[in-house]
């Protein structure tokens, strides 16, 4: 038996994708940009990833050096890096133990006069009460690490698109995949930044208002970058997204067989299950449990290795790395989000996967949790 931890699911369609934009055939980046917005709005930019997503986004802000960005350190480095490179500096704080996201009730200890943004990841489709957050930052703005979120909504409103800004990702490991690609969204209240943007993302250039007929040679107005979503990335994005209801229905039996084949050990067992709140709309990106302690995540990982069964750790806190601790952060410092780091396992979950795959794996979990 050999089941992988994630796959992604391309077929004939991302093929025939893929070969059309080789033959130089359509735009697949204008096509793929058209079906988000119907989702996200116009204030729109496909990238190259969501870290370069994060890097366009902060270029664009140009918020004053020395400002802080209030993130948890549950989560990848990609925002923290594109903090830095913007001459900011990250602020890490708690998480819930419930939900995996920001701890409202301690993020008051972070948030001060110099807070210039806070950013949100969401896991999967659980998002703290992004209402209550809103209410809580004052004039900081809200940015939502939603790389895990496509498809995942908060009262009725998609994930990404309810603060000011957001950023999704498409990567290969996500239930929707490029292979490799970021989603920059703006709300509409900050159209003119979007526009900023939009020169930035053209290497600096007035390329978009020549393509619209506004200037008869396209010039050089500021320091910009190149971070677009290739085209052959776009082609299998716009593969993708045109099945995508059908991959989260694919995403959801699994993710629902999962709760019904471990509900019952997590309570004799006690572990932990995902926890997607009322107010989220669930995407079915993930599926993790979380042992209660990390010598029992590693012997049940061991275990599922042994059976040829792939699973992952997932974020290692920031704050107790290398880096955090040249900013001045040491382990202990966030309890929580250390004592999740270090005990959350996830569980193989892609569109591809069977409903017997799913059985072995649950039926191994259970088999090692009996040996501790």
């Amino acid at each position: 038996m050999s089941i992988p931890f994630f796959k992604p699911d391309y077929g004939a369609e991302e093929q025939k994708r893929v070969t059309e934009a080789l033959s130089s055939l359509g735009d697949p980046a204008a096509e793929a940009k058209s079906m988000l917005s119907k989702t996200y709005g116009e204030a729109i930019f496909l990238t190259a990833s969501a870290t370069a997503a994060f890097e366009l986004l902060f270029a664009t802000l140009g918020l004053e050096r020395g400002g802080e960005v209030v993130m948890p350190s549950f989560t990848y480095p990609s925002c923290a890096n594109a903090i830095l490179r913007a001459g900011l500096k990250p602020v890490f704080a708690e998480i819930d133990a419930r939900t995996k996201t920001l701890d409202l009730n301690k993020l008051s200890a972070v948030l001060n006069a110099n807070t210039r943004a806070v950013v949100p990841m969401h896991y999967g489709a659980a998002s703290v009460d992004m209402d209550a957050l809103k209410a809580r930052v004052g004039g900081a703005l809200l940015i939502e690490d939603a790389a895990l979120s496509f498809g995942a909504r908060y009262r009725g409103t998609p994930l990404g698109a309810v603060g000011d800004m957001g950023v999704l990702s498409f990567h290969r490991t996500k239930n929707i995949s490029a292979d490799e690609g970021g989603l920059l969204v703006f709300s509409e209240k900050h159209r003119e930044l979007a526009k900023k943007a939009r020169t930035l993302y053209d290497n600096g250039t007035d390329r978009a208002a020549f393509l619209r007929g506004e200037v008869s040679a396209y010039t050089w107005r500021a320091a910009g970058v190149n971070v677009a979503m290739g085209r052959l990335n776009a082609a299998l994005l716009c593969a993708q997204l045109g099945r995508s209801a059908d991959i989260l229905h694919r995403h959801r039996q699994i993710y629902l067989r999962y709760l019904e084949n471990l509900s019952g050990a997590a309570k004799n067992r006690g572990f932990e299950l995902p926890v997607i709140p009322d107010d989220n709309e669930n995407n079915f990106e993930l599926f993790y449990i979380l042992l209660e302690s990390e010598t029992a995540r590693d012997k049940v990982q061991a275990h599922l290795k042994e059976k040829g069964i792939g699973s992952a750790f997932h974020y290692m806190a920031l704050h107790a790395s290398a880096m955090g601790h040249s900013l001045g952060y040491a382990p202990g410092d966030l309890p929580v989000t250390e004592s999740v780091c270090g005990r959350l396992l996830r569980l193989p979950l892609f569109a591809g996967m069977t409903i017997e795959q799913c059985d072995l794996v649950s039926q191994a979990v259970k088999e090692a949790l009996c040996r501790i």
